[in-house]
């Protein structure tokens, strides 16, 4: 459970498992989220709930709630609510302070109230960003920018500066501080991670001291055990070959814009393939989809082996989610992005760069392309999906999904869809027949050593057959520590 409560009190175990704890207010009452699935970083996404210190039952107030904060003396809540595809900066609930297509975390009031900063980030998945503070009138402006990883937030006791914990290269965080008039200064630097939780009335700091590492492993069946093929120390998989053979890979270590890599599951070398943020391999596997990491997005076809890459204009797309797909003919590619002052839904262009096309209607997105490339799986926020003809015409429902399953790929012969249950313990991929909404177990994945993993951060790959599959974990070892005399 990941907490940022302020000046909570030493006791006894709540009972609430599986919760994300978003904020405790002067009075006792604590914002949260129960049977939290994690979100961004350290972001969770679900249904806002309050719940008294002393004990009892959390009571449900709000849906698609990402963050929240309660104010000064207890008198309601500031939100990050998830509508339309986009995240919105709430107080007092309902009433929009800030809308992003990108995402917010760490919103927090100052002391008095009438000021609340938070962290920006313009790319889902990325905790690259600025430190933002704006008024209860929604008059914003950003106090630092150009950091490449932001996570944890909190204000100083007299609310003259906001603490942050930032790096302005890819790497681990320290500890900084900002004035309301953009003053920037160093707090302490460290060489391991840091990690700001909160700050008490009296300046004592709640920091964490964390080792992270995001890693890469791969099996096929008959094999005895899964081979660790990470690149570097934040090795994500991002796809895999149709024979298994190969996987997909992103490296977020200590570089500019990332690094797409290709590597065999035999554990030879990685080859790399390149700066950005890997997206998919295409059917032939003679190429890649990748994409730049920070903004401006800019899409790229980048030949697995010898050639010359070249982008993707995307024109008439303003905004996009890091992810695509290929067609089975490896020219044509699938998006998600958007088009000015609309919502998400998937385009459909080609590696010449035509204009992209429309598939879906807006708030409806997905990659999950049929064998055949005749059907996409896609959906909206509330997790639900349909079988969308990618020539037109009217979408089918998919049968026998239940909440938090997510589909990651349709079985060779187009009758299945290959679904990750969400749950504690190991995670276990179930083989859906589209038809019937018949469930079978087809995997359970469970890494050698657990310690350490992050809930729901095991995202798996697998080939159509079922035969191989890889998979990326995130692991945080932490310490929490009371720090005093920061200044």
């Amino acid at each position: 459970m990941f907490s940022s409560a302020r000046n909570a009190p030493e006791g006894r175990p709540l009972g609430l498992t599986e919760t994300a704890l978003l904020s405790l207010s002067p009075k006792g009452e604590m914002a949260v989220i129960p049977h939290a699935p994690q979100g961004q970083h350290i972001s969770f996404h679900g249904t806002l709930a309050t719940a008294p210190l002393a004990g009892g039952a959390p009571r449900e107030i709000a849906e698609d709630i990402e963050a929240a904060d309660w104010a000064p003396h207890g008198s309601g809540l500031l939100l990050v609510r998830v509508a339309g595809g986009k995240r919105r900066l709430e107080f007092p609930a309902g009433k929009v302070l800030v809308e992003t297509e990108g995402w917010i975390s760490h919103p927090r009031f100052s002391p008095d109230g009438d000021r609340i900063a938070y962290l920006d980030h313009p790319v889902l998945g990325d905790d690259l960003g600025s430190v933002v503070m704006i008024d209860l009138a929604g008059k914003k402006s950003t106090l630092s920018a150009g950091w490449e990883g932001a996570e944890g937030l909190a204000w100083s006791p007299d609310g003259k500066e906001v603490w942050f914990t930032a790096s302005k290269v890819a790497g681990e965080l320290s500890l900084y501080a900002v004035g309301r008039s953009g003053r920037e200064r160093s707090v302490l630097a460290s060489p391991v991670g840091l990690l700001l939780y909160d700050i008490s009335r009296d300046g004592a700091i709640l920091l964490g001291r964390y080792e992270d590492r995001v890693a890469a492993f791969a099996g096929a069946q008959g094999e005895a055990r899964e081979r660790d093929l990470s690149w570097l120390d934040a090795t994500m998989v991002r796809d895999i070959s149709q024979d298994g053979k190969t996987i997909l890979l992103t490296d977020f270590s200590a570089q500019s814009d990332y690094g797409v890599g290709l590597r065999k599951t035999d554990g030879s070398p990685v080859v790399s393939l390149g700066h950005g943020s890997a997206i998919a391999l295409s059917p032939d596997g003679k190429l890649a989809l990748t994409v730049s990491a920070f903004a401006p997005q800019k899409w790229s076809v980048v030949p697995t082996g010898a050639g010359d890459s070249h982008s993707l204009p995307m024109e008439g797309l303003t905004n996009f989610q890091s992810d695509g797909a290929w067609l089975p003919d490896s020219r044509r590619l699938i998006v998600v992005g958007a088009a000015a002052g609309q919502k998400m839904r998937t385009w459909l262009t080609d590696v010449a760069g035509v204009k992209p096309r429309p598939i879906t209607p807006e708030g409806i997105t997905g990659t999950l392309l049929s064998p055949d490339g005749r059907s996409l799986a896609a959906g909206g926020t509330d997790g639900k999906l349909s079988l969308y003809p990618m020539e037109g015409g009217e979408p089918a429902a998919v049968q026998g999904l239940k909440d938090g399953d997510q589909a990651i790929r349709w079985s060779s012969d187009g009758r299945s869809l290959y679904v990750v249950e969400r749950g504690a313990g190991p995670t276990r991929i179930i083989r859906l027949e589209i038809a019937t909404g018949k469930r079978e177990l087809w995997k359970e994945i469970t890494p050698a050593d657990p310690a350490g993993l992050r809930p729901g951060s095991l995202s798996t790959v697998i080939t159509p057959d079922g035969k191989s599959w890889a998979y990326t974990t995130m692991r945080i070892l932490s310490r929490l520590y009371l720090v005093e005399g920061l200044k």
